[in-house]
């Protein structure tokens, strides 16, 4: 899972900065933004909004491993600029 949200931080389509804003409820079985695989209604989905980058839906796992990726190596690294 890690190399997905890599790779997605990598070429930015997901964002490489701290979130504005979190919202927590249970999936509906929409993909998450950050693994792919579908946030069913036994999970926990975070609704991310960002400055100028669209939200996105992720599972609690997904949101902690981009957080830890963007916090670690910081924006311009965790988007492949370092």
């Amino acid at each position: 899972m890690n190399n997905i949200i890599e790779r997605k931080l990598a070429a930015g389509s997901l964002p490489d900065r701290p979130p504005a804003k979190y919202w927590a409820g249970f999936g509906v079985g929409q993909p998450c933004d950050g693994c792919d695989e579908p946030i069913l209604d036994t999970q926990v989905e975070y609704e991310v909004a960002f400055d100028a980058f669209p939200t996105v839906r992720v599972h609690a796992v997904c949101a902690e491993i981009s957080s830890g990726l963007v916090a670690h190596a910081g924006p311009a690294a965790a988007a492949g600029g370092a």
